[in-house]
């Protein structure tokens, strides 16, 4: 599948900026989260809420980690972005996945409320996105 990613696309600095942009957004959500939810319970559905989402301190340190993890991949370069963004969309839709079944049970251990699966698909899928489109490499020419 991945052999298939278009090498070098025209457009592969804006899905590069798009990617860190969405780490940035991850990592800020997180560290705010933390520092709203930080006197709660680390894995505990309960009251605490940043924007709108629901996070508890479990959730907020998951989500700081993912926007390092990301903004340091794309640091790295040499398609190791384009792994990580590839791997961390998938995860993101499956948090969110996850999120959207496990919502009003008790094993909703991320506090997720629908707007935390929205903006996790969201995430998830502009991470997919950058990923399909961010490979660099040699081109071969035919001659």
């Amino acid at each position: 599948m991945l052999s298939h990613a278009p090498v070098n696309h025209p457009l592969r600095s804006l899905y590069r900026t798009i990617a860190a942009v969405a780490g940035l957004v991850t990592l800020a959500l997180g560290v705010w989260g933390f520092a709203a939810t930080a006197s709660n319970p680390y894995f505990d559905k309960g009251p605490g809420e940043v924007l709108g989402l629901g996070m508890n301190p479990g959730h907020a340190l998951l989500m700081a980690a993912t926007g390092v993890l990301i903004l340091l991949s794309l640091l790295a370069g040499r398609n190791v972005d384009q792994v990580a963004n590839l791997f961390f969309g998938l995860a993101l839709m499956a948090a969110g996945t996850f999120g959207l079944l496990t919502m009003r049970t008790d094993m909703n251990v991320l506090n997720y409320r629908m707007a935390n699966v929205v903006v996790a698909f969201v995430i998830g899928g502009v991470l997919l996105t950058a990923g399909l489109y961010i490979k660099s490499g040699k081109t071969v020419t035919a001659h």
